[in-house]
């Protein structure tokens, strides 16, 4: 029998909001196993432990096409790099009832024109759940919120069609690129 999913709770938590940061709950049914809560908010803290962990648990997963260790190029992260990143980042995540983090992206921005999606993570025992989906509504529903000129989004080749739903498409400039694994 396929698993089915299904929105039981949208709503804006103010108990969770806090100054920039937004945070909605997400009730998860699942006919085979007891709901879960998911909170998803905007402007999130995560410290760099939590998103090692996060990167750990994808990194371990054989089923992904390319694998998570070059897509977020693991190697060349580290807890102080990312610190400083995390501190420079608007982050939006997705995590359980007790806070374990299992869904995140990060958005670099001027704050006025425009926003660059990126680090776009689901851990992979939470995928096919809407996870994804709803980190990026969130995501572009407040990049639109704020104003924009763009909103810029690298995606994994064979992804492209998941973000297209958001209003993505290929841009009229290619995306020119220098890998840090390449001056290793």
């Amino acid at each position: 029998m396929r698993e089915r999913y299904w929105i039981a709770q949208w709503n804006l938590n103010p108990s969770l909001v806090l100054s920039s940061r937004i945070c909605y709950t997400f009730l998860t049914v699942n006919t085979m196993k007891p709901p879960d809560e998911i909170a998803y908010c905007y402007a999130d803290q995560v410290s760099p432990d939590e998103l090692s962990h996060l990167l750990d648990r994808m990194a371990a997963y054989t089923g992904d096409r390319i694998p998570a260790r070059n897509v977020f190029h693991v190697p060349l992260r580290t807890p102080e790099k990312e610190r400083t990143s995390l501190t420079h980042t608007i982050s939006v995540t997705a995590r359980k009832s007790d806070g374990t983090l299992v869904g995140y992206l990060r958005i670099l921005t001027d704050h006025a024109y425009i926003f660059y999606i990126l680090d776009v993570m689901v851990a992979p025992d939470w995928r096919k759940r809407g996870v994804g989906k709803r980190l990026m509504q969130m995501a572009v529903e407040r990049c639109k919120a704020d104003g924009f000129i763009k909103i810029f989004l690298t995606a994994i080749p064979g992804t492209e069609g998941f973000y297209r739903p958001f209003g993505f498409k290929e841009g009229m400039s290619p995306v020119l690129t220098i890998r840090g694994e390449e001056h290793l």
